[in-house]
């Protein structure tokens, strides 16, 4: 019956002095110290960080919101997410101080977070606070008690060395060498693997992400690299042996699962040492003895990806990690040098990625960061250090591109680099080097004349770098794009260079359309729950703002009058294609069964794609297919010009295509080469000259270098 009561004093200003010590699982928390008592030792712990801590604690289970963090623990003060965010990341590390979990913050998103504690969990002993002995009698002073003296005396100072050493600040990572890019062709090269001795780099290289080979090239000397692996299939995610004599690599076919092969280093031939059950594409690890892989596959179709170890003596299967029904993936594993933890990025169902680190001596899963809390839309990616004791961190947020360094026993992380430049996969060596991923935001414009020789054609963009484009009827050109660092909508009349129309300050923005009669237009804008599209004039000014909560965003269309905007949205059951009307932009209608998305709409007539099939179907009666492509991966890729559907055709991978076929069906009409195999991007048809126009090289990634020393 007090619980009302409770609940009041949760949004009483923590003042950290006056708060009393308090248990939670086998840690004692004591706020007026700042500390964190455990059996091994004590932490300390930022004020913001115990604060926090405290009125969650205080909350007992029940959820507290930001606004009452921010006023119990920042004393009314606005601040920004991210400094919320922050202080709750550094608060789940304080949960593991104990060796096992001893509470979890939960996120209950958009409305705030809770403490739980496991059941397990049960107190260890806790060391209590040193209490104060009687002082001996006058004169009772013996050589037993000056030994007794001199001993403790020794203690104390041993003591004092040791806090100091505890309280001491580790060395930090610092970059001392950049090379960045360090292997930069036209070509796409992704999954770096530094060797173990330092000297050489294996990548996965080719035109295409489903056409590679793995190379390799030395650090030192220079010199081209050399084409390791010629295999018909795709080739990636290389990984040397811990003796540097081997690597594993996995072999991609669409339609079949993927095959992981093992090839001698520098030269021989290659066999297959396992096989997918489900995934068509995986990522390895070698355990450190060298006798064993770590991979990413999942038990059945549907279900979510899980990480594996492979047995290379006998082919024995075990599983290593259970993602749980709400989880879609546990990917990228990465071994510690000792064998004793495995670090994974485990990708959560519609809210972002987790960085955990999995420890096999007590079975203690920790979570070590995470893109949930900052946007879902952020990409993240660890590897361990080669001693172990660190976990390098890379965050791609908008323009945020980073890498981070987490100690592994815990603490305060730093940032080591920012780049404008996105970071992807990243691959720690010896002697400080580390190789990372460069992927760049945006790319060039170009277009390409149908049934002609010549190759895409750059367009003078002014320094833009475009995402997804379209065309008015009246050629007028519309992009999304970044310029420097400014990201925004950019408008060209017919045959003249881009100006910025709108800059946009809260996230990126694809799927841009023109409305059927070039007065309008309305683009794509993600959010963590959910995604907004507005709806603007030709000359920037807002119309309308439509807003889906939950969900992910496919392509959006205008109906044929131009009265409403029609989405497609993921939901519990699939995807869907729904309706919203501009005239009630708080009301949306589903035109659809569930399994439809990417609508498109020529006169009265709706297209869209079959939700895991490749091709494009005309909906009206019942749907009928009437092009082959493009595949489910590729399935933004397609557009509306004249009464002819033209799509990205990957029918030959090694030979991408756009192509076309008449909206009621009929034999493919092959338009033109599509570099690399474009993947979910918006191109435009120009309609005065017929050439289609895209961005190129969205694809296009590149490998950094660094070398970082401890200071």
């Amino acid at each position: 019956m007090n619980r009302p009561n409770e609940i009041r004093a949760v949004f009483v200003p923590v003042d950290l002095a006056r708060e009393a010590d308090f248990a939670l699982g086998p840690l004692l928390v004591r706020p007026s110290l700042r500390r964190i008592v455990r059996s091994a030792g004590e932490e300390a712990v930022q004020p913001r960080v115990m604060r926090v801590l405290v009125a969650l604690a205080r909350a007992k289970g029940a959820v507290v919101s930001r606004e009452e963090l921010v006023e119990t623990c920042w004393d009314g003060i606005v601040v920004g997410d991210d400094s919320i965010t922050h202080s709750i990341a550094k608060v789940r590390l304080l949960a593991d101080c104990g060796g096992a979990q001893a509470f979890e913050i939960e996120t209950i998103p958009r409305v705030g977070y809770r403490l739980r504690q496991p059941e397990s969990v049960t107190p260890d002993v806790i060391p209590s606070p040193p209490v104060a002995t009687p002082a001996a009698f006058p004169g009772s002073r013996s050589w037993r008690g000056i030994g007794l003296a001199v001993a403790a005396a020794a203690i104390t100072a041993a003591s004092a060395v040791a806090l100091y050493l505890y309280l001491r600040p580790a060395p930090q990572w610092v970059v001392v060498e950049s090379h960045l890019p360090f292997i930069s062709t036209p070509a796409i090269e992704r999954y770096p693997a530094l060797s173990p001795d330092g000297t050489m780099i294996a990548y996965s290289e080719g035109p295409s992400i489903r056409n590679r080979h793995i190379a390799l090239r030395l650090l030192n000397g220079g010199g081209d690299p050399i084409p390791l692996t010629h295999d018909a299939r795709d080739a990636s995610a290389p990984a040397w042996s811990p003796d540097g004599r081997m690597i594993a690599y996995v072999i991609f076919q669409e339609g079949h699962p993927c095959r992981i092969m093992e090839i001698a280093v520098p030269s021989g031939q290659s066999h297959q040492i396992g096989q997918c059950r489900i995934s068509e594409r995986s990522s390895l690890a070698f355990d450190p003895s060298g006798r064993a892989l770590v991979y990413s596959d999942a038990s059945a179709r549907g279900a979510p990806n899980r990480i594996l170890k492979l047995d290379l003596d006998n082919g024995n299967v075990s599983v290593m990690t259970h993602p749980g029904s709400g989880a879609t993936d546990d990917r990228s594993p990465s071994m510690s040098r000792d064998g004793a933890s495995l670090l994974y990025d485990r990708d959560v169902s519609g809210q972002g990625s987790q960085i955990r680190l999995l420890s096999f001596s007590n079975g203690a899963d920790r979570l070590v960061t995470s893109s949930v809390d900052d946007d879902a839309d952020s990409d993240i990616n660890a590897a361990f250090s080669p001693d172990g004791n660190t976990i390098f961190v890379s965050r791609s947020r908008g323009n945020d591109n980073s890498l981070w360094a987490y100690p592994v026993r815990g603490g305060e992380p730093w940032r080591i680099l920012s780049t404008g430049e996105y970071i992807g996969r990243v691959s720690p060596g010896p002697n400080g080097l580390l190789a990372m991923e460069l992927q760049y935001p945006g790319g060039r414009l170009v277009r390409v004349t149908p049934h002609s020789d010549q190759p895409p054609r750059a367009v003078e963009a002014g320094g833009l770098r475009t995402w997804c484009v379209d065309y008015a009827p009246d050629g007028t050109f519309l992009a999304t794009g970044w310029h420097s660092d400014t990201f925004g909508i950019w408008i060209a009349a017919a045959n003249g260079t881009p100006r910025e129309l709108l800059r946009l300050t809260d996230g990126h923005a694809c799927a841009i359309r023109w409305s059927p009669d070039g007065t309008r237009f309305a683009f794509l804008q993600w959010r963590p729950n959910g995604f907004v599209v507005p709806v603007m004039t030709r000359d920037g000014a807002p119309i309308a703002r439509l807003f889906y909560s939950g969900g992910n965003p496919g392509r959006l269309a205008w109906t044929a009058d131009g009265k409403s905007i029609l989405t497609s949205r993921s939901e519990n059951r699939g995807w869907r294609i729904w309706r919203t009307d501009l005239a009630t932009p708080g009301r949306s209608v589903p035109i659809t069964p569930y399994g439809w998305w990417q609508p498109a709409v020529h006169g009265n007539v709706l297209f869209a794609q079959k939700d895991g099939v490749a091709g494009i179907w005309r909906m009206d009666g019942t749907p009928r297919r009437v092009t082959d492509g493009p595949t489910p991966e590729e399935s933004d890729v397609y557009a509306i010009a004249g009464d002819r559907l033209i799509y990205s055709d990957t029918t030959d991978p090694d030979h991408p295509m756009f192509s076309a076929a008449n909206i009621d069906g009929g034999p493919k009409d092959r338009l033109a080469p599509l570099p690399h195999g474009q993947i979910n991007f918006v191109f435009g048809v120009d309609p005065k000259s017929g050439d289609i126009v895209y961005t190129s090289d969205t694809e296009d990634t590149d490998i950094g270098l660094l070398r970082l020393v401890q200071r």
